[in-house]
């Protein structure tokens, strides 16, 4: 019980720095701080810490404001266009190596067979297929690296075509 009294004392002394308190919660908390000391210790402690956050105040130029919102607004502008942008090669590349998983199972038997006829070793038309499959989906993935750099202006807005 005198340990919920002490946490509801410094509650007090919290919100009354705060937010303010009541006349029947201030009295309370006068007579609680001058009879027990760990709590008008942690009064004192919480004025001087208040006193300190005060001595920092200072004042800014009043453009400030307004040039820290643009530079915030303008920084999210540039996010959503290269978010944007990353999304669109990112589909981009879904479909070619959609294309490309498709393109593989379809060509894989006719040109095993042509290999067969033209006495090729199966690693060297299999490479020869993997490679000539696989080029669709990896220029796809380099643009999605490389291209959002030199498809935004320096303002992280979209060059115009």
């Amino acid at each position: 019980m005198e340990n919920d009294l002490h946490k509801h004392a410094q509650l007090l002394i919290d919100q009354s720095v705060v937010t303010g308190i009541s006349e029947a919660e201030q009295s309370w908390l006068q007579k609680h701080t001058s009879d027990c000391a760990s709590c008008r210790h942690y009064a004192e402690i919480s004025a001087r810490v208040i006193r300190g956050l005060g001595s920092f105040s200072f004042e800014i130029e009043p453009g400030l404001n307004v040039r820290v919102q643009s530079a915030v607004t303008q920084q999210a502008r540039t996010l959503a266009v290269e978010r944007d942008l990353y999304r669109r090669f990112f589909r981009g590349f879904v479909i070619a190596l959609a294309l490309t998983c498709i393109g593989s199972v379809a060509v894989w038997k006719s040109v095993a067979w042509a290999a067969a006829q033209a006495n090729l070793p199966s690693a060297v038309w299999q490479t020869g297929v993997v490679i000539f499959l696989a080029l669709p989906s990896l220029s796809v993935a380099l643009l999605l690296i490389v291209a959002p750099r030199y498809l935004l202006n320096t303002d992280g807005e979209r060059r115009s075509a």
